[in-house]
């Protein structure tokens, strides 16, 4: 273990994915610009499917406010995940801020190549009756994308 010495201790993890989908970037919205719904929440990007993930905060800030399955803080299935997804289809997820105007900012990879963004050679499940795989990526050139998500 490494020793923080008096700036730091360690915390058994809040959450748990059994199945890889390589969090990577993540963000508190500390903006109400998504809705009041959103504010405060905190957003979770993931590389290997595409996604975000929406996490709502307990009253203290400490830990998650989680409901179903997913009260035991493990997502055991891809389909635990279906009311924490906030928006799939980005591509490799490689960061996620809150822009100075309040709205949220991800930063997304693909193949160039690739128009669908997927592997065929991934595990594939179910999500709200449409087909989702986790994202594999050759050698053929790839791009980035930066997207604005912002309240309609």
């Amino acid at each position: 273990m490494v020793d923080f010495g008096d700036s730091g201790k360690y915390q058994e993890p809040k959450f748990i994915w059994n199945q890889t989908v390589g969090p990577t970037g993540l963000s508190f919205l500390n903006s109400s610009k998504l809705g009041s719904k959103y504010n405060n929440d905190m957003f979770v990007g993931d590389f290997h499917k595409g996604r975000i993930y929406d996490f709502h905060l307990n009253e203290q800030r400490s830990g998650f406010d989680l409901h179903g399955s997913l009260t035991d803080k493990v997502a055991n299935k891809n389909l635990e995940l279906n009311d924490v997804v906030f928006g799939e289809g980005f591509g490799g997820i490689t960061d996620i801020k809150t822009g100075p105007d309040g709205n949220l900012y991800v930063l997304a990879l693909h193949e160039i190549n690739d128009p669908n963004w997927y592997s065929a050679d991934c595990d594939r499940e179910k999500i709200n009756n449409l087909t989702h795989t986790c994202l594999s990526f050759s050698t053929s050139p790839i791009q980035g994308t930066i997207f604005k998500i912002s309240h309609k």
